[in-house]
């Protein structure tokens, strides 16, 4: 089950820009050029804190953006990519936000953008995989509010939230938490460790992407 915590991990959090800054480097030494895509790093302070208030479809969508973009100088795939890290002692379980994943596999079905997911821990190592193919998903969680507010999730994002995940993972079972859980506390996957001991290395992933 997981951990409880009381302090959240935020996108400053160390292992996560430091597997961010390890993806963009390997990416530029592959060819490929980032850019920056989530919303709290191009809104200013005040439209920051609408956005993240707002529980509307629209941006629920924008809070759930890719970390990056990687464009090739030279032609090749193109795609989108998020840095994932790992913090609990006792499992070892990939966990992933269910809307954003959602979101990624939605474009992919309709628009053939891909989105490579990046992750790390120090049990499995580097392992990854694009939204084109999605290891399987058989349960979502819903934590108990959201880490660092003082408001559960709207109606409106419920709501939001049972629809998409509803279409896109209609397999999984839904298991509603009592209490809150490290990470954003948005709504997350669980994708079984041994399942994840399958996927490739995310470097092998962008070398494949190279024109």
């Amino acid at each position: 089950m997981p951990e409880i915590i009381t302090e959240p991990i935020t996108p400053d959090w160390k292992p996560h820009t430091s597997l961010e800054q390890h993806i963009k480097v390997f990416c530029e030494c592959c060819g490929f050029m980032t850019f920056s895509l989530p919303y709290h790093e191009f809104l200013d302070d005040e439209l920051k804190q609408l956005v993240s208030l707002r529980y509307s479809s629209a941006a629920l969508y924008l809070r759930g953006r890719s970390d990056k973009f990687a464009i090739h100088c030279e032609g090749g795939d193109d795609f989108e990519w998020e840095a994932k890290t790992h913090s609990s002692k006792d499992r070892w379980d990939m966990t992933l936000e269910a809307l954003p994943l959602a979101a990624h596999m939605s474009k992919w079905k309709t628009h053939e953008a891909d989105t490579l997911y990046c992750h790390y821990d120090e049990r499995a190592g580097h392992r990854g995989f694009m939204v084109s193919w999605v290891p399987p998903i058989k349960v979502i969680m819903i934590p108990l509010g959201a880490v660092g507010s003082q408001s559960n999730w709207s109606d409106e994002g419920r709501s939001y939230f049972e629809r998409v995940c509803g279409r896109v993972f209609p397999d999984a079972r839904v298991i509603q938490l009592n209490k809150r859980v490290r990470g954003s506390g948005d709504p997350f996957v669980i994708i079984d460790e041994q399942e994840k001991l399958k996927l490739a290395d995310w470097r092998d992933l962008i070398l494949e992407r190279m024109p």
